[in-house]
């Protein structure tokens, strides 16, 4: 994640909480913002999430729908 400049300038910081799916393929679904301080924050942090991921595994197969919270 890179960091806002207009956080940066305005000297914002705290957490920020995103929910979203991660598909057998590992592409990532229903991104949502669940609490945020900044919109920038936000935005960037949305932008990163949307990167693939491995997709959780059982037993060596896919598994879909995986939820995380972070």
């Amino acid at each position: 994640m890179v960091y806002p400049d207009s956080a940066i300038k305005k000297g914002l910081q705290g957490k920020l909480y995103v929910r979203f799916i991660v598909e057998k393929d590992g592409t990532v679904s229903n991104l949502k913002a669940i609490k945020e301080f900044d919109k920038d924050c936000t935005d960037e942090a949305m932008r990163v999430e949307m990167e693939p991921w491995q997709a959780k595994r059982k037993s060596s197969k896919s598994v879909d729908g995986y939820t995380f919270y972070i």
